[in-house]
């Protein structure tokens, strides 16, 4: 079984298991989706390094960041996949109304709404 400590990075452990039809420890992908979100939000690390330079006096002269697109990637094709309001926008159609009934609740529990409202907002 793959280790994480013989992989030099989070895909290719993954890439491994998968291989190896092996699932993921429930501690691995919650540290994974971490690393992913850090680097999804990582824009502002050039701030805090700068600010690190300035307060210690090393440097006149800032870093310039280097761009991260993640965040723009991402939240182009959530507003461009993402169909509209829910039930509206993903009409459903099954032969027993007990799914479809499911699924709307579902939706409603998951806040899935007020979640894309607000990623939305951020863009």
């Amino acid at each position: 079984m793959a280790t994480l400590a013989n992989y030099d990075s989070y895909a290719a452990y993954y890439t491994q298991l998968i291989i190896e039809q092996t699932p993921p420890t429930a501690a691995f992908m919650r540290e994974y989706y971490q690393l992913l979100n850090a680097y999804y939000l990582g824009n502002g690390l050039y701030d805090f390094i700068n600010q690190q330079l300035k307060s210690t006096k090393t440097t006149k002269h800032p870093l310039k960041p280097i761009r991260n697109p993640a965040w723009r990637v991402v939240e182009f094709y959530a507003s461009k996949l993402y169909p509209g309001s829910l039930p509206d926008a993903l009409p459903l159609e099954a032969d027993n109304e007990k799914v479809i009934e499911s699924i709307h609740q579902l939706w409603q529990w998951s806040n899935f709404k007020r979640k894309c409202v607000r990623q939305r907002a951020r863009v």
